[in-house]
């Protein structure tokens, strides 16, 4: 990994969170619960997100939240919830996006 990419991720992410385009979810491990967090990670959400690859192939609709990894791991059923309220699974890794180390994105499912 380019050791500057998670330093542009932070600067891109405080950028599109002072205009409401980002977010900061509390995070709760799947042991936890949903009601206890475990701090809070710094987030991109894309609702209804269709993946076009290369070959033309396209997936199914489906929400993704794109994590900071430098605010720490986070494990598969574990819960992010946003101040308004909304919770999300983590149900999967999501394959179609390559993960350049600063940036791990989710399959996320309401909850």
């Amino acid at each position: 990994m380019n050791a500057a990419i998670p330093g542009m991720d932070a600067r891109l992410h405080a950028a599109f969170a002072a205009r409401g385009m980002a977010d900061v979810l509390a995070y709760a491990p799947p042991a936890v619960g949903a009601t206890t967090s475990a701090g809070d990670r710094r987030c991109f959400v894309n609702p209804g997100r269709q993946q076009i690859g290369a070959d033309g192939r396209t997936n199914a609709p489906r929400d993704v939240i794109g994590l900071l990894l430098a605010d720490g791991a986070v494990q598969q059923f574990g819960r992010l919830t946003a101040a308004g309220g909304a919770t999300y699974e983590l149900r999967a890794i999501d394959e179609t996006d390559g993960n350049d180390g600063s940036l791990q994105y989710w399959v996320v499912r309401h909850v």
